[in-house]
């Protein structure tokens, strides 16, 4: 298998497991528990859209290095 082969069958995995985690921490809460205010619907939105930019520098290698040089390549493990 090749890396980059390898590095989408974890992927996968990850995202499975996290999906089962998703669904079953909501299985257990309650309905009330689940509701958001706009204002906290508009944060965790902003929130998942600035991990989601993170994310998709990190997979590139442009996101920026812990010693503030930009651009650098970072490891994923």
């Amino acid at each position: 298998m090749t890396a980059k082969g390898n590095f989408f069958d974890i992927n996968a995995k990850l995202r499975k497991e996290a999906e089962r985690k998703a669904r079953q921490k909501a299985a257990n809460s309650s309905d009330e528990q689940m509701e958001l205010s706009a204002e906290e619907s508009r944060r965790l939105l902003h929130e998942l859209q600035i991990h989601q930019i993170e994310l998709g520098d990190a997979k590139r290698g442009t996101a920026p290095h812990p010693d503030g040089a930009a651009g650098l390549p970072v490891p994923l493990f």
